[in-house]
C-alpha cells in the first residue's frame, strides 16, 4: 500500500501572516449552488443561491496560467485596461488570468469588499509555489442571496493607483 500524500498550501492572511491549510478541505461538503447577477455600480457579481457554511470550500481561481512576460505583453502596466483586473498573481513570476470569460471559472465574478467589513464574506489562499493555485473559502456564515466578495489586497489597489472603498 501506497503511503497517503498530504499536501500544505500558503494561507494568505492581511498583514502579511501565512499559515497552512489541509488540502483535504478543498472538497465541498454539502452542495452549493451560485449565480452571476448584476452588483449595482460594480457590475456583475456574484452571489450565493443557497446557505453556505463558514470554512467551506467554494472554487479555485481558475484561468489562463500565464507568465510575467506574457503578462506584461499583453497589458504592460496599463492600470485603466479593465481586463487586467481579472489577474491573480500566485508567485512573482506566474499569474492566473480570467479576463476571457470562457477560460475562466465563476471566480472572476467575485466582487472587492474591505476585510474589516461585514460584507467580506469570503477568505482567499493562495498556494505561492510555481504550479500553486488561488482557493476561496468562506470566511462566515454566507445566507442565500448574499453577494460574495473578499478583500482583493493592498498589492491589487497599488497596481490600480486607487484607494478601494
Amino acid at each position: 500500500m501506497a503511503a497517503a500524500s498530504i499536501f500544505y498550501w500558503w494561507k494568505v492572511v492581511e498583514g502579511g501572516g501565512i499559515g497552512f491549510m489541509d488540502t483535504n478541505l478543498l472538497n465541498p461538503a454539502t452542495k452549493m449552488e451560485v449565480e452571476v447577477a448584476s452588483a449595482g455600480k460594480k457590475g456583475m457579481g456574484l452571489f450565493a443561491k443557497t446557505r453556505i457554511k463558514k470554512g467551506q470550500f467554494l472554487m479555485e481561481y481558475a484561468g489562463e496560467r500565464v507568465d510575467d512576460f506574457e503578462l506584461f505583453r499583453r497589458y504592460g502596466g496599463d492600470t485603466e485596461n479593465e481586463e487586467a483586473s481579472y489577474v491573480m498573481r500566485v508567485t512573482d513570476q506566474e499569474f492566473i488570468d480570467c479576463s476571457n470569460a470562457s477560460r475562466s471559472n465563476l471566480a472572476r465574478y467575485m466582487n472587492h469588499a474591505a476585510a474589516k467589513s461585514q460584507r467580506c464574506n469570503i477568505e482567499k489562499r493562495v498556494a505561492r509555489k510555481p504550479g500553486g493555485a488561488v482557493y476561496f473559502f468562506a470566511a462566515r456564515d454566507i445566507e442565500s442571496g448574499e453577494e460574495l466578495c473578499f478583500d482583493y489586497g493592498n498589492e491589487y489597489w497599488s497596481a490600480k493607483g486607487v484607494i478601494p472603498e
